[in-house]
């Protein structure tokens, strides 16, 4: 949409394929999630395409990853929190 506004087309006469990025990033479902992280900082993206056989499987958005990397930290503060109220 912004690509519509900034160049001021008309919304109702614009076609995707006329402001659609056509240069892809995408993600193999094997890559982790730090290069996950690192290819939408790469290509200033928030959403990835998740390939399995060369083919479209899912999309992993910056909000799952942010998801993701929160349980992570919540479940490490949880660890430390027992191992200290255990000394």
């Amino acid at each position: 949409m912004r690509r519509v506004v900034v160049e001021r087309l008309d919304p109702e006469k614009t076609l995707v394929k006329a402001v659609m990025t056509t240069e892809l990033a995408t993600i193999d479902e094997t890559a982790t999630v730090e290069t996950a992280m690192e290819a939408m900082q790469a290509h200033k993206c928030r959403h990835l395409p998740v390939l399995r056989d060369g083919r479209i499987s899912a999309f992993l958005s910056m909000r799952d990853l942010m998801n993701y990397e929160l349980a992570q930290k919540t479940e490490e503060l949880h660890q430390m929190r027992s191992y200290i109220q255990s000394q």
